[in-house]
């Protein structure tokens, strides 16, 4: 194999090289994108269950108290 042979064999590979190294920096940022977007549902929905749990707590205060105003009610009748 002579110097040019050489030459070509090894711009051949540089060439693989980059392209290997741009395909890999794509795949990082997908996969960071994916991860932000899954952390962003993740956000979402723990804000979603917090509202939930609130307005359980809330429902519960409510059937409680309105309940021991009926007790109030019958008690006075």
């Amino acid at each position: 194999m002579d110097l040019v042979e050489r030459e070509d064999s090894l711009g051949v590979i540089l060439g693989e090289i980059a392209a290997w190294a741009v395909d890999d920096a794509k795949r990082r940022a997908s996969e960071e994108r994916a991860k932000a977007e899954r952390e962003i549902r993740w956000q979402a929905a723990m804000e979603e269950a917090r509202g939930q749990a609130v307005q359980d707590q809330l429902a519960e205060a409510l059937r409680a108290e309105a309940g021991r105003w009926q007790e109030a009610n019958a008690l006075k009748q």
